[in-house]
């Protein structure tokens, strides 16, 4: 008989609504990476009766037990949620950020098994229990004041020394280098100032909420002005809501930084492009594109950036992360460079932080190179071929003609093993470089198909 295993129905809605799909796997939940449960980037499912369980699981009230199962989660955020049981943190030991400010945990024991924990927000003093441990944590603590503190008051003026002196001491030197010292919740982040930020959808952005106060709350501005790429590309040159393309979701650490990159920042982050904003109202806000699909400027203050009004010129640098995997603890800078006027910029499309170059430069002896290795004899298992061909660069020009820069994994793809007789005899049918000068319906679409 099969094992069942009980949910609250609350945790089901916050997962569909953070992976953008329904659990279907007990495996799934280990590829969970980030839960939020204000998170509203997927806003179709909003009663647990609208989604379909799998036989393995059973609604269950007050059941978070399976949050223990998320082994890779390195966000979580839990909002205005009263759970009985928070044993569950102890199997969470990937935990980077954690939120439980508005819940109804106490007991601090459970933070002293959690070394990665790098940012903890947590109650007010008086709900919690076992206070001591808080002094044996590295990581950055900020607890909420408590309600009898006069109104306006930061929340961190009052807190215990312990907790003024606890900064991230295991973040990366640079991080340490560049921190504007103890970050306040209450408030925004400042130029100099580090965020970390889990994604789900392939890009991240930027916008003054004062300057897109037209846009209607709860609407899809994803589906209706940030999808096609030609929108996209006016909005980006217009300056009043810009974003660049990450290849893929993730974990990301964000620099905000002022001025222009110098030729040493150049040197360590060599992959960069240049986007301008217009700021109002003394800040940006920074999201996961997905955010779009409802739209709400309410953004926590972990996710505003504090700046005079104007106009800016961003520049935006990263580089592959050490473990090869895009995405993987992604380090980002952004450069903030104020201008008299909007900076012109020619994006046609979506601007892509990442370049053909930075994808071929690593050879066939590191991490990437045993990704692709493994690739291609995937490939060739697939299809029973020995010897995979591919389309040459003049071929593959084709349809840059008519598009921008092309996905990296199908240029990739094309070059690599497209060609193969082997891959185009199955039920499905794959696009080839030479059908787009042949089918003007694949060359006019708004889309790349």
């Amino acid at each position: 008989m099969m094992k069942q295993y009980g949910i609250d129905p609350r945790l089901v809605i916050w997962i569909q609504k953070n992976t953008g799909h329904d659990l279907q796997t007990f495996s799934d939940l280990a590829k969970i990476k980030c839960l939020d449960s204000r998170k509203r980037n997927f806003s179709a499912v909003k009663k647990i009766e609208d989604v379909r369980l799998p036989s393995w699981l059973v609604v269950k009230e007050d059941d978070f037990s399976l949050i223990g199962e998320m082994t890779k989660l390195k966000q979580l955020s839990l909002h205005d949620a009263a759970i009985d049981d928070y044993s569950f943190l102890a199997r969470c030991r990937c935990l980077n950020i954690l939120d439980l400010q508005n819940t109804s945990f106490s007991d601090c024991r459970l933070l002293a098994g959690l070394p990665a924990l790098k940012k903890v927000l947590l109650p007010a003093r008086s709900q919690l229990v076992h206070k001591e441990v808080l002094e044996q944590l590295s990581c950055r603590i900020e607890v909420k004041e408590e309600k009898a503190e006069e109104p306006g008051k930061c929340c961190m003026e009052n807190q215990h020394s312990v907790e003024n002196q606890h900064s991230v001491e295991n973040q990366h030197s640079a991080e340490n280098q560049h921190s504007s010292g103890h970050q306040a919740f209450c408030k925004p982040l400042q130029l100099g100032d580090t965020a970390h930020l889990s994604i789900d959808g392939m890009g991240i952005v930027l916008f003054s909420a004062e300057v897109m106060k037209s846009v209607i709350p709860g609407s899809d501005f994803l589906t209706e002005e940030f999808t096609n790429p030609k929108q996209v590309g006016a909005h980006i040159r217009k300056g009043d809501i810009t974003a660049f393309c990450t290849g893929t979701g993730g974990d990301f650490v964000l620099w905000f930084r002022s001025g222009c990159p110098d030729s040493n920042a150049e040197k360590e982050f060599p992959i960069m492009i240049r986007l301008a904003l217009e700021v109002r109202g003394g800040s940006l806000q920074f999201c996961d594109l997905f955010w779009l699909s409802s739209w709400n400027a309410d953004f926590p203050q972990e996710q505003k950036l504090s700046l005079p009004d104007g106009y800016y010129h961003i520049t935006v640098c990263t580089r592959r992360p050490e473990s090869g995997y895009w995405g993987d603890d992604q380090m980002i800078c952004l450069y903030f460079n104020k201008r008299e006027e909007m900076p012109e910029l020619i994006w046609p499309g979506v601007p892509y932080l990442f370049t053909e170059a930075s994808e071929s430069e690593s050879d066939e002896t590191g991490t990437q190179g045993q990704n692709r290795r493994d690739y291609m004899e995937m490939l060739c298992q697939l299809y029973a071929v020995e010897e995979p061909q591919g389309y040459t660069e003049e071929e593959i020009a084709v349809v840059k003609k008519y598009f921008d820069a092309l996905p990296l994994v199908l240029e990739e793809f094309w070059k690599r093993a497209a060609c193969t007789e082997a891959i185009h005899k199955v039920q499905d049918k794959w696009m080839k470089p030479e059908d787009f000068d042949k089918w003007d319906w694949l060359r006019d679409s708004d889309y790349l198909v």
